[in-house]
């Protein structure tokens, strides 16, 4: 794939790859805070009421995951929508100069 074809690709699809950039980072950002809240309760360091915190920060990776996954289900499906309509727009391409001489046919480059 030209290097050409990629930029044209992200700028299409640019509000896609930004918001599952931003989604990605929170995920990380919450797989990093998850275990060391988990060892501070098994420690003892918090009290009994912090384990809502850790349900609430579980609750809220899973729903980060379910969201990547509808939002890469959405740019998939209109990438290929995209795709499928370039690809008949070329293959139905007719050259006008070689229909007229060639007479009524289909001609395809």
């Amino acid at each position: 794939m030209k290097l050409k074809n990629v930029f044209r690709l992200i700028k299409d699809n640019g509000k896609y790859v930004g918001v599952i950039t931003i989604l990605v980072i929170i995920q990380a950002l919450l797989a990093f805070v998850l275990p060391i809240t988990v060892s501070k309760v098994i420690d003892g360091d918090l009290e009994i009421k912090k384990y809502l915190i850790i349900f609430v920060i579980i609750v809220v990776t899973l729903l980060i995951n379910l969201l990547i996954i509808q939002i890469k289900k959405s740019a998939i499906i209109k990438y290929k929508q995209n795709i499928n309509m370039e690809i008949f727009n070329e293959l139905t391409m007719v050259v006008c100069q070689k229909y007229n001489e060639k007479g009524a046919a289909y001609y395809i480059e």
